[in-house]
């Protein structure tokens, strides 16, 4: 007997090569969805560039052209809501 998995969405460049690097991590983190407990500043800072892009590209779809500062205004916005006490520096000197 064999089971199928289906998945919500596409597969990330990150989550392909979370893959190759070790199944079982990826398995953890993409399948059964446990979470680290803290993310590392790397981490949060390209999750809300990609997030103030998605605003970018959802108002243009709209028809849209936001202004700098609008992009700007929803990236700080992001920052402050999602800011937590979790965020580690794993390299400040690089």
């Amino acid at each position: 007997m064999t089971s199928e998995l289906t998945f919500s969405r596409p597969f990330s460049h990150s989550s392909l090569s979370s893959f190759e690097k070790c199944p079982s991590q990826f398995r953890f983190y993409y399948l059964d969805e446990i979470k680290k407990p803290q993310d590392s500043i790397e981490a949060f800072v390209g999750k809300r560039v990609h997030e103030a892009l998605e605003f970018l590209y959802r108002e243009v779809l709209n028809g849209s052209i936001p202004t700098f500062d609008a992009v700007s205004d929803c990236y700080n916005d992001l920052w402050e809501t999602k800011w937590h006490n979790q965020i580690v520096f794993v390299n400040r000197y690089m």
